[in-house]
């Protein structure tokens, strides 16, 4: 509700549902409440204690559960598949941070980012460490970072070897001293502590204990979690959130061919860290005197009519109802800038219009990389499944990515880039994505802030509202002669509220255009070529094909 607070819920989504239901907010359970007004980072663990032991016994002893349907009892039991969570709660969950040269958390400290001098951020742009060894782009110096890469992709850990490297470590206290000795909320008599030894030589003594006592480099903690007597034996512990990746991706592309000032990865400090890794020549800064410095064009700038035109472009975008919000209302044609798009937005964007707009647009080199990229996402959040194909979507990804080192300037390479070597993996581990990111989560959080009355008791209206909510879903269950929102809805129910004429017109476009049918569809063309003449007997025939076909489907022909 501010940003001077944070409250944490933590919700538990059955997935022994119907797919139709499993997301969905009625059936979601708030487990925990985490109150503000900090967010609690790594001792979260303190706060999953109790769910922990109720995991535990779960997964051990089960509970004794009714079963309305059979009239008798059985014992319910559970696992933790895996988290759902943004990229920053991946670190306060798993105890790999990922901030720094190492924030990719399945590669581990093996995959180390570059420090770039004059952008100032962490450049993770070694992709063509996934390539066959034989691939032809090893070689290729010049075109990527000036060196052959030799190296093989980093090995992830598997969970017994993270138990094995952490269990020997001593426990991290948690807790943070976040009162000053003024503060009414300060705990008690916390200041008091021991006096300070006075001989230095016993204090650099302790700070080499201390240092020797330290987790291995990218750890923090040895995570809660791994206390459930399974958990180091699954693949997938936490998820990746496709949603937070393909917001951060889009705005990345958009703001570079847009050449946001602010946003923007190919700026001038963009090409002072090309001098200063002395590769591309030809799109590093010149200087032409009196302290100015000009830029080259590079394969990803267009030019201002080009940007005119691809706000043009999504500016005149008109989408059906409910598939998107209106993002021409957020195109500034004069100005050449999108502002204010929603995550969902971008989804879409990256998905579908941003082929469009790029295409016959700028270079067509540059045009087919980004175009291959956004192909990867929009089959990525494919519903289905196949193993097979996504083997080679893994496969084409890593090219792609290489071909992208060739176009875009090292700043543009964030972690968030990064991640998308693992997410074919993780979606041919686990299975769809629409069941493993952050976009049911990000509603039902949206419906709890609606609950929140009292803003200086958030926790209080949260609670309030969901035990409220949980009590008019479970009575409106038994209500079978009233309509609530809370019921699963009837099929039957349904279809009653659709015209006669729209159904009409769904079954005809079904016939028009299923294959099975096109042997009937030119059976029927012929009759009424023989019974149908003068002169607009073509026009004729396609109207009377349209309305006749379905009735001698139906009537005179046996299937």
């Amino acid at each position: 509700m501010s940003s001077g607070w944070s409250t944490w819920p933590v919700v538990l989504m059955p997935y022994n549902l119907p797919p139709l239901l499993c997301m969905k907010q009625p059936f979601m359970i708030l487990s925990l409440l985490i109150p503000g007004k900090h967010a609690p980072g790594n001792d979260i663990d303190v706060y999953l204690e109790p769910l922990i032991d109720e995991l535990k016994q779960l997964w051990s002893e089960g509970i004794v559960t009714y079963d309305a349907h059979l009239k008798e009892s059985f014992r319910l039991r559970a696992i933790l598949l895996w988290t759902i969570n943004d990229f920053p709660a991946y670190a306060n969950l798993s105890g790999y941070s990922t901030k720094g040269k190492c924030a990719c958390p399945v590669c581990g400290p093996e995959f180390e980012a570059l420090q770039l001098p004059h952008s100032r951020k962490s450049c993770y742009w070694f992709n063509r460490r996934w390539l066959p060894l034989s691939h032809k782009y090893r070689k290729l110096s010049a075109k990527f970072d000036g060196t052959v890469e030799k190296r093989m992709k980093p090995r992830q850990l598997t969970g017994t070897e993270i138990v094995q490297l952490l269990e020997g470590f001593p426990k991290v206290v948690f807790g943070k001293k976040r009162y000053s000795k003024f503060s009414p909320l300060r705990v008690r008599d916390y200041l008091k502590s021991k006096r300070p030894l006075k001989r230095k030589r016993k204090v650099r003594k302790m700070q080499v204990e201390e240092e020797d006592q330290k987790l291995p480099r990218g750890w923090t903690k040895f995570s809660i979690f791994f206390q459930l007597p399974y958990w180091q034996n699954l693949k997938i512990r936490h998820n990746l959130d496709v949603m937070h990746i393909e917001k951060n991706i889009c705005d990345n592309i958009v703001s570079t061919l847009l050449q946001d000032a602010n946003k923007s990865k190919d700026d001038l400090r963009a090409r002072q860290d090309l001098t200063a890794l002395n590769i591309r020549n030809d799109l590093q800064a010149q200087d032409v005197g009196l302290k100015k410095l000009k830029l080259p064009p590079s394969r990803v700038t267009l030019t201002n009519e080009q940007m005119q035109r691809f706000c043009e472009i999504l500016k005149s975008v008109k989408s059906p109802d409910g598939y998107s919000a209106n993002i021409s209302n957020n195109v500034q044609v004069q100005e050449r800038k999108l502002l204010g798009l929603k995550t969902h937005d971008y989804h879409v964007l990256l998905h579908q219009l941003l082929p469009v707009a790029i295409r016959n647009n700028m270079d067509k080199e540059a045009s087919k990389i980004i175009i291959e990229y956004c192909g990867f996402f929009r089959k990525l959040c494919s519903k289905v499944i196949d193993v097979d194909e996504f083997k080679k979507l893994e496969a084409e990804v890593r090219v792609t990515l290489c071909n992208m080192e060739v176009i875009f300037p090292p700043s543009f390479f964030t972690v968030m880039v990064h991640l998308t070597q693992h997410l074919a993996r993780e979606a041919r581990i686990a299975g769809p994505v629409t069941y493993r990111w952050m976009y049911p989560i990000e509603r039902y959080l949206g419906s709890m802030k609606h609950n929140v009355r009292n803003r200086a008791r958030p926790e209080g209206s949260i609670a309030e509202g969901y035990v409220a909510n949980e009590c008019f879903i479970f009575a409106s269950r038994y209500m079978r002669q009233k309509k609530t929102t809370a019921q699963v809805p009837d099929k039957e129910r349904k279809r009653e509220k659709y015209p006669r004429s729209l159904l009409e017109q769904i079954h005809a476009y079904v016939l028009e255009n299923l294959d099975m049918f096109a042997d009937y569809r030119r059976r029927h063309l012929e009759k009424l070529k023989n019974e149908t003449t003068g002169r607009n007997a073509a026009h004729n025939i396609q109207k009377r094909h349209r309305k006749e076909f379905s009735d001698w489907l139906r009537f005179d022909v046996s299937i």
